[in-house]
């Protein structure tokens, strides 16, 4: 007899957008540091390039802080999934820890 499983979603489709729009900006972040760390290797040499690269760095910056706020603000205001309380174990678990 096959087995059937049933799909349970665990977190929030917001919750699931913020991680992911920090992964990129985290990897946006790396990418452009390491740009401005090698500059004169990749032969970038102009003053316009190297404000350039700073002005990104900050702009990616800027978009993972903001992020960060609205998924605090989440945490306390956002759907039943996406709160701090969602993180604690409940009474299932408790069960489960002590026989």
């Amino acid at each position: 007899m096959p087995l059937s499983y049933k799909s349970y979603n665990t977190w929030s489709p917001s919750v699931r957008w913020f991680h992911w729009i920090n992964v990129l900006c985290v990897m946006a972040l790396i990418f452009v540091g390491l740009v401005m760390l090698y500059k004169k290797e990749l032969g970038i040499s102009s003053l316009e390039a190297k404000i350039g690269l700073k002005e990104l760095h900050v702009i990616i910056g800027y978009i993972f802080a903001t992020n960060l706020v609205i998924r605090l603000l989440f945490a306390f205001i956002g759907p039943a999934s996406a709160r701090f309380r969602a993180f604690i174990p409940g009474k299932v678990c408790k069960a489960i820890v002590r026989p």
